[in-house]
């Protein structure tokens, strides 16, 4: 988690403020408000973070059925 903390620095998470996240496996690549990139490898965090977007009880509904929309457009 400390990794990810890195990624935001100070003040960079402000509402409506766009995030980037894509995860393959074990790696998760991040682009943060301001642009920044980074990346994180680890398996346990990816699916945890997998679980907070798209499990029983997403932080963002919204946000999981617009994801599920667009894959069934594929």
């Amino acid at each position: 988690m400390d990794e990810f903390k890195k990624l935001n620095p100070p003040g960079n998470l402000e509402k409506d403020t766009e995030l980037v996240m894509t995860i393959r496996g074990d790696s998760l690549l991040y682009k943060n408000a301001s642009g920044n990139v980074g990346s994180i490898k680890s398996e346990v965090f990816t699916k945890a973070m997998c679980d907070v977007y798209f499990g029983s009880d997403p932080v963002s509904p919204k946000a999981k059925q617009a994801t599920l929309d667009y894959v069934k457009k594929l």
